[in-house]
């Protein structure tokens, strides 16, 4: 069964949520599931223990998928999931921007643009939850 990632920031969980349950409905399989906990206070060991849950997602996944516009721990899966993929080409990298308005301020070269959302072999997204589900799920 494929696997899948979704990484974002906090003010999309919502997106996170439904896309995850388009998903397993499509019969994938997701690796870890941030948007089940709380931000991680209360102590450096809960720190790290969120960090390895969510690297081994990230690089664990067939299917990485990234909303935008994300926060720097989406960024550093970013970069676990571009280290797999640089390794082995056995994942796919999407990056998914909901909402049309910012799609040249995020995929151009606007100031929330990323050199690594340009990395050969990442693909990026422009559209609704209808929309990315069907991209995602296609033969």
């Amino acid at each position: 069964m494929p696997t899948f990632y979704i990484t974002s920031n906090h003010e999309y969980t919502d997106e996170a949520v439904a896309l995850r349950s388009r998903l397993v409905a499509a019969g994938l399989k997701l690796t870890y599931d941030w948007t089940t906990h709380d931000a991680p206070h209360g102590s450096c060991h809960r720190l790290a223990a969120v960090a390895e849950d969510m690297a081994h997602g990230a690089s664990d996944a067939d299917l990485f998928v990234m909303i935008r516009p994300a926060d720097r721990d989406a960024s550093v899966e970013l970069g676990v999931a571009l280290s797999r993929h640089m390794l082995y080409k056995s994942n796919r990298i999407v990056l998914w921007e909901p909402d049309e308005d910012n799609a040249t301020e995020v995929f151009g070269f606007g100031k929330n643009t990323c050199p690594f959302y340009h990395y050969p072999g990442v693909e990026m997204f422009v559209g609704n939850l209808d929309a990315v589900i069907a991209y995602l799920v296609a033969p």
